[in-house]
């Protein structure tokens, strides 16, 4: 015994603490490169995936007063979504994206 693991069993420790070494730095860089590519439709929005080249959303105008500011509006809120930066009402400071009316 070592330290209260039996010696026998430490390789199947250090094989699984290596695993999720290697797991935790995989996942920081997959985090690190990650990202998305806005294209300007002529109804609104096409967001693709960086890495795995696809659209993940559409954002369409709706018919309200001014469809390109909703449409960019709802375009701002998935990327602070998708990016985890929305925040949150109970935090001292976040971004907004509002419509201001004159």
């Amino acid at each position: 015994m070592n330290g209260g693991i039996p010696v026998t069993e430490l390789g199947l420790v250090e094989k699984a603490l290596n695993n999720i070494a290697k797991a935790i730095l995989k996942d920081k860089k997959k985090k690190s490169e990650w990202g998305i590519t806005i294209v300007s439709t002529s109804n609104g929005y096409a967001i693709r995936d960086l890495e795995e080249d696809k659209v993940i959303a559409v954002i369409e105008e709706k018919g309200g007063l001014d469809p390109d500011i909703e449409s960019t509006q709802s375009l701002l809120w998935f990327v602070m979504e998708y990016f985890n930066i929305q925040g949150s009402k109970h935090d001292k400071e976040r971004v907004v994206v509002d419509i201001k009316k004159q």
